[in-house]
């Protein structure tokens, strides 16, 4: 993960970023943890694309929210991801119980998300820490 130099700080703040969005749209925490481990990913994407193959500095943590943020609205608006920000548990009995929390309403599609993204990414950015790192580097003078 990405740390500051001078403090040994691992910075979290574009997973819950990501996260956060993704729970105020559902109500419903697994979405959210799906989209943190998107973000990760996409974040470690950016990452080998921009820094260690480019010659210029791209931010891959702003990269990863943008690309969250460009990808939420569309499961939105396809149905994928259902929109209900009023569902979350909100009394004290509610948050003890994991259902109300990961799976509001019988909900169980960001349960699904979150099997996929947590499965599939990991497996992903294996095969991506594959690409040898001697690959010729575009330069323009």
């Amino acid at each position: 993960m990405w740390t500051l130099d001078a403090q040994e700080i691992v910075l979290w703040l574009f997973l819950a970023i990501c996260a956060y969005f993704a729970v105020a749209a559902t109500g419903n925490a697994a979405w959210g943890l799906a989209f943190a481990i998107l973000c990760g990913f996409l974040t470690e994407v950016f990452a080998f694309t921009f820094t260690a193959y480019g010659d210029s500095h791209i931010d891959p943590p702003t990269c990863g929210i943008m690309a969250c943020g460009i990808i939420q609205p569309f499961l939105l608006w396809s149905g994928a991801m259902p929109y209900a920000p009023h569902t979350a548990a909100a009394t004290a009995e509610q948050m003890r119980s994991l259902a109300a929390v990961f799976a509001p309403g019988g909900d169980v599609s960001g349960l699904i998300a979150l099997a996929v993204v947590a499965v599939g990414m990991p497996m992903m950015l294996k095969g991506l820490r594959k690409v040898p790192g001697d690959l010729p580097v575009a330069r323009t003078r």
